[in-house]
């Protein structure tokens, strides 16, 4: 991925679906789930897609009568949270939160939807937050919900394995990270 091929998009009036449906890899086929941005016409945003390595986001089509929840409160769109493994939290879920660096005051929200539908946010993934100097609200998209502004940074991930690594913007990410906080972690 090139320095100039990450970026944040600003989306008005855009929607965000969770995960309902996830279908696991196997040794002979990749899984896929669901879920993901969509911009103001109800169509998927391909930036808002998340990569991880042998499955597909593929999100479904949303139907227009549904009545979503709004935050009218700015946004940046996270992703998938993974919220049952810490390692897979480390290595996929912060790929997009190089932004709060990078983005004005405003933005102070972080909007995730669950990899486990129904879990909540993990104790852990506050304290790598607190501990990386990102002082933001973690929210679980549950519903359908609009944004009336809604950051979507690039995944900083390899495009073939959907890990984090180690660009510019991610290695800054890093260098907030505060000694002590979060009980020591």
């Amino acid at each position: 991925m090139a320095a100039d091929d990450v970026r944040v998009d600003f989306l008005r009036k855009a929607y965000v679906l969770p995960l309902t449906q996830l279908k696991l890899a196997n040794g002979a086929s990749g899984g896929e789930f669901d879920g993901g941005v969509y911009r103001s016409d109800l169509s998927v945003f391909d930036g808002g897609l998340q990569i991880k390595s042998g499955y597909k986001n593929r999100p479904v089509e949303i139907d227009p009568a549904q009545r979503p929840d709004e935050i009218e409160e700015p946004a940046v769109f996270c992703g998938m949270l993974q919220n049952e493994h810490f390692g897979h939290f480390m290595v996929e879920s912060l790929a997009r939160l190089w932004a709060f660096k990078q983005l004005s005051e405003r933005y102070k929200l972080a909007v995730f939807y669950s990899r486990i539908p129904g879990f909540q946010v993990p104790r852990f993934a506050v304290d790598v937050l607190d501990v990386l100097g990102l002082r933001t609200e973690i929210r679980l998209v549950k519903r359908l919900t609009r944004f009336e502004d809604l950051a979507v940074p690039t995944a900083v991930v390899g495009r073939e394995n959907g890990v984090l690594y180690g660009h510019p913007f991610v290695r800054e990410m890093f260098s907030g990270a505060e000694s002590g906080s979060a009980g020591g972690m």
